[in-house]
Order: structure tokens, then C-alpha cells, then sequence
């Protein structure tokens, strides 16, 4: 079976998709170029970082119509490897894309409170069974089909979180899930 496309569209999406790829290459190019910041031990501003990712993002959540409520307070910065924490916040929040529906609703909280940074990430996505929860950190687990191969496992997390003495801990109730890391300021 073949389909029929007018030309006109045809090259319309192709330079659709070309920008879209430049645009995602030169990001990436950015990214690329601070590989050696990004590795060392230095201060890290997790809100600078949160807001960054959700611009790389941006074009997935429009995509979806996802609502982004931000309740974002001044937070002390941290001695940490930026790459690790943006993956954190990369990993996370491209989950919360892939797990919600068009028009849900992300969420991230952040709070300073007891020489610990608090943040907390919420989706209305298909929210997480309890026998789910239980094997959730687990090396290798997924509740992906294996084709889809988009989100990352949140075994990794747990360990970059692990090596800050931070924490990771997941509640669900329905359709909302939460991530709720807490980070100790040193």
C-alpha cells in the first residue's frame, strides 16, 4: 500500500524536521562544549538546572499541551558534578512526559528547610501500582514495552542521588505521582 503526499507538504515537513534536528544539534553542541564543567566537582544551582531542562524540553511538553506549574523558591547552591544532577532532571522530567497524557499537569516544587533541599516532582501520569513501587529502583526495571526504549531507569538516579547521601522517594495516589529527592546542603 502506498500513500500519496502532495509535494508541498512533503518538503514542509522535511524542513519541519531539518530545523528541529538543527535546533537539537546545536543544544546538544552547547551541552557538549561545557562536558568538561560539567564533570568537575563545583557549585551547582539545581533551580537554574530544573528550568534549563525544562527549556531543552519544551518542545515534547508543548507537543503534549503539559501544563508546567513551577513553585520555585531561592535555594543555596551545592558542591556536586553538574552532569550528574542534570541527568537527574533530565531523566525525571522526560518520565513525567512520557508517562502523562496530552493536557496533564507537571508539577515541581522546590523547598530549603533544615540544611536539606527538598524537591518535589509531580505528574498526572498513570500513576505507579504499590506492587510497582517496590521494584521501581530496580536495576533494569522498566514499565516501558521494550520497543518504546525512551525512558531511563531510575536505578541510575537513586545511585547519583545515593552518592550526595540524598534521597529519593516515591509516592502515588490515582493518576498523580510524586517524586519527592531530598538533597543535605554541606
Amino acid at each position: 500500500a502506498y500513500m500519496f503526499v502532495e509535494w508541498e507538504n512533503l518538503t514542509n515537513h522535511i524542513m519541519l524536521v531539518t530545523n528541529s534536528t538543527v535546533n537539537s544539534l546545536n543544544k546538544s553542541e552547547q551541552y557538549a562544549d561545557n562536558s568538561v564543567t560539567y564533570s568537575k566537582k563545583m557549585t551547582v544551582d539545581i533551580t537554574k538546572q530544573i528550568l534549563n531542562v525544562l527549556e531543552i524540553l519544551k518542545k515534547e511538553l508543548d507537543k503534549k499541551q503539559i501544563q508546567v506549574c513551577l513553585f520555585l523558591v531561592e535555594l543555596p547552591l551545592i558542591t556536586g558534578k553538574e552532569k550528574d544532577f542534570f541527568q537527574i532532571w533530565y531523566n525525571l522530567i522526560s518520565n513525567a512526559i512520557y508517562a502523562m497524557s496530552p493536557k496533564g499537569m507537571l508539577t515541581i516544587k522546590t523547598i530549603n528547610k533544615n540544611n536539606n533541599i527538598t524537591i518535589e516532582l509531580s505528574d498526572t501520569g498513570q500513576g505507579v501500582s504499590n506492587v510497582l513501587k517496590d521494584q521501581i529502583f530496580d536495576p533494569f526495571f522498566s514499565t516501558n514495552y521494550p520497543e518504546q526504549n525512551v525512558r531511563f531507569g531510575l536505578f541510575f538516579i537513586k545511585n547519583i542521588l545515593d552518592s550526595y547521601q540524598a534521597t529519593i522517594e516515591l509516592k502515588s495516589l490515582d493518576n498523580l505521582i510524586t517524586f519527592k529527592i531530598v538533597i543535605p546542603v554541606h
